[in-house]
């Protein structure tokens, strides 16, 4: 029954980490509706990735490597404002929305890798898991194996569960927008997601390495 229960917080605890609509919910949504469904799906399941290794970190009390990673988060939420500054420009200034065909291979890994690396520049991320793991009570996850793999299972299908929905609506809203829109929708995903990348890299003002 502990094997279950563990399973049941990780699905609750992915979810709720998960669906906070940030950049990476914004870049999802506009990849979904400019370049289909599989694209969107790839995205959220780099984001996923992340957070599960997030999970990970703070299931397990692994103190050393979190006080690592922000003792890194200059550079980290550097290179992730840059990167989401150079999403959001390419999508604000597209003059057509390319078709939702089969995506090549390269483009969906790249997908991917963009959406994975935005949500690990976000080291913080680990004390949100902390906070909601103690709260839940999971202190007794390290007695056997199986409750901790039950554990970090149930955070990526919560997380996953969650970009699953996203993905899906936002796939269900292209059927009721023409291509116009389409390229309208785009445009304001890319100012937005512009948006957050300048905040990001604002915030650093001050804040050295």
């Amino acid at each position: 029954m502990n094997t279950t229960l563990f399973f049941l917080k990780g699905l609750i605890v992915g979810f709720v980490i998960a669906a906070p609509v940030g950049p990476v919910g914004i870049m999802c949504i506009h990849r979904t509706i400019a370049q289909g469904k599989l694209a969107g799906y790839v995205s959220g399941l780099g984001a996923t990735v992340a957070d599960t290794f997030y999970g990970l970190i703070a299931a397990f009390g692994l103190s050393f490597l979190a006080a690592e990673l922000l003792s890194h988060q200059f550079w980290l939420r550097s290179i992730g404002g840059t990167v989401l500054c150079l999403i959001g420009l390419r999508s604000l200034l597209a003059r057509h929305v390319p078709a939702p065909a089969a995506a090549a291979r390269e483009k969906l890994v790249g997908d991917f890798a963009s959406a994975f690396f935005v949500t690990l520049t976000n080291p913080i991320t680990v004390l949100s898991f902390a906070a909601v793991f103690a709260a839940i009570g999971i202190a007794d996850v390290g007695e056997k194996a199986r409750w901790g793999a039950a554990l970090i299972a149930g955070v990526f299908g919560g997380a996953a569960a969650w970009w699953f929905l996203l993905t899906s609506l936002a796939g269900l809203f292209r059927r009721l927008v023409s291509d116009v829109g389409v390229l309208w929708i785009n445009r304001g995903s890319g100012a937005i997601i512009l948006v957050f990348g300048t905040l990001l890299l604002l915030s650093l003002i001050g804040h050295g390495p």
